[in-house]
């Protein structure tokens, strides 16, 4: 049995819609990442877990026993659920110490278990007087993660804790995060807008559209198959071809390529990730496969930016190169495929 269970989750707010039929399954341990487009419903299901919302249909249920469901309503306070939030809420007014302990009962070993839950998330002691104003915002939320699990809860939910840092700064507290609550055994459910976080964070992605649970699996299942063009771009950059299926091959602009078809044959929509994608100058041996032009180049240090313009489609393939391998404008390139397009259900 999973650790927490959804099913058939319903909320309306007047005539919105905000969760509608949604079911997911999160199992004990995992880190679960919630990503999909502003208004797909993301904040709505973070409330609707943590209690501060009843679902209008559904139920929700945690290890068993039901949070939430046509007749029971556990309220946020009896749930033993942490929550995160994307600007910490910490009191501006508590030092360090009085905001982890805020939840903490007055006992002789209070200050023990802070300075605890401060190594836990790789705190410095020194920072215990300071008050959040003082904090950088890596600093900032560790101090809310350390509060949070102050509680012991059984499940913690992370909405958009890192959004505000900084991209050096955001990738160390999340890889640090992600410890911390490895090695606490608790299960995590992060809300993001991030791409690549959502892949490196989570041992399961599930993509939100309209109010529910469009595709869930593993975050490599849902970059190298997903169910449409719209989850493809949404988890990272994707070429998109029309193709005619065939014997294992999609017949396409760039030629004839390994599929997964899996028998299909017919007319189809094939999805290429740009690693597969493969540049090199046009030679005579090759450039009757070719047809493809580089139009566009954009400096960035040791990454340049390369826009091809492809015969026979009008999207443009972008390749994101090291500035030693980037061509001029004007070259005419042969790209090559490795590995199988995906073939969109």
């Amino acid at each position: 049995m999973s650790f927490l269970q959804l099913r058939s989750v319903r909320k309306r707010y007047g005539s919105v819609v905000a969760v509608d039929d949604l079911g997911l399954d999160v199992p004990a341990g995992s880190r679960t990442v919630i990503v999909g487009p502003s208004g797909s419903g993301k904040t709505t299901l973070l409330r609707l877990i943590a209690g501060f919302e009843a679902p209008d249909a559904g139920s929700v249920t945690m290890e068993g026993t039901v949070l939430a469901d046509e007749k029971t309503f556990l309220p946020a306070h009896r749930r033993n659920i942490g929550l995160v939030a994307q600007d910490g809420a910490l009191f501006p007014h508590l030092s360090v110490a009085d905001n982890i302990g805020f939840g903490l009962a007055h006992s002789m070993d209070r200050q023990d278990r802070i300075l605890a839950l401060m190594d836990m998330v790789e705190l410095d002691r020194i920072l215990l007087t300071r008050r959040p104003h003082e904090l950088s915002g890596g600093q900032q939320q560790r101090v809310a993660l350390a509060r949070a699990l102050a509680r012991q809860p059984r499940l913690m939910l992370l909405d958009e804790p890192f959004s505000a840092l900084d991209t050096g700064l955001r990738e160390a507290t999340r890889k640090s995060v992600a410890r911390v609550l490895t090695q606490a055994g608790i299960t995590t459910i992060l809300v993001t807008h991030d791409q690549a976080e959502a892949l490196s964070f989570g041992d399961q992605v599930a993509v939100l559209h309209a109010g529910h649970v469009k595709q869930a699996g593993s975050p490599a299942e849902l970059y190298a198959r997903p169910i449409d063009r719209e989850i493809a771009s949404f988890l990272g950059d994707a070429l998109v071809l029309p193709a005619t299926l065939g014997g294992g091959f999609a017949d396409c602009a760039l030629g004839r390529i390994s599929a997964d078809s899996m028998g299909q044959t017919g007319e189809a929509v094939i999805m290429l990730r740009p690693e597969q994608l493969k540049l090199s100058v046009a030679t005579g041996t090759n450039d009757q496969t070719s047809h493809a032009r580089v139009t566009a180049v954009e400096f960035g240090g040791a990454h340049c930016v390369m826009t091809v313009s492809l015969a026979g489609s009008k999207v443009p393939l972008i390749f994101k190169t090291s500035a030693v391998e980037t061509l001029a404008v004007g070259t005419d390139v042969h790209i090559s495929v490795a590995g199988k397009a995906h073939v969109f259900a």
